[in-house]
C-alpha cells in the first residue's frame, strides 16, 4: 500500500532509478503493469550487464552521472552490493529477506518520504 504515492511525491523531488538482478523485460513488465513508469528516470538489470548488482549499480549511476545516490532494497544481496559499491542502503522491512547489518530501516514505503525530504 502507498507504493504509487510514495514514487509520486519522491519522483517530484529525486530522479528515481530501478536497478535489478533480473532478465530483460522484467523491469518494464513491473512499470506497465502498476503504470509506475513515468516516475522512473531509468533502469538496468542483470539481462543488460551480465554483471553483479554492485557492478550494475556503479554502470547505472555512470551512465545517468549520478554522486549522491541511495539503494532501497530488501535482501542481504542489495545490501551486499550497495557495500561494494560504496552507496548508502536503507532496508525494506517489509520485503523479502532480513539484513541486520542494515543501520538504516523503513517498514513501508511512505516512510521514505519523512526519511528522504
Amino acid at each position: 500500500p502507498g507504493v504509487r504515492e510514495a514514487f509520486q511525491t519522491l519522483s517530484g523531488k529525486f530522479d528515481l532509478y530501478i536497478v535489478s538482478n533480473c532478465q530483460c523485460g522484467y523491469i518494464e513488465l513491473f512499470l506497465e503493469g502498476t503504470n509506475l513508469g513515468s516516475f522512473v528516470k531509468d533502469t538496468l538489470c542483470f539481462g543488460q550487464t551480465g554483471r553483479p548488482k554492485n557492478e550494475s549499480i556503479r554502470i547505472l549511476m555512470e551512465k545517468n552521472h549520478l554522486k549522491d545516490v541511495c539503494y532501497i532494497g530488501d535482501t542481504m544481496g542489495d545490501y551486499d552490493a550497495c557495500q561494494k559499491a560504496g552507496v548508502p542502503f536503507i532496508f525494506a522491512e517489509y520485503g523479502f529477506g532480513e539484513v541486520p547489518e542494515a543501520e538504516v530501516r523503513i517498514q513501508n514505503i511512505r516512510e521514505l518520504e519523512q526519511l528522504l525530504l
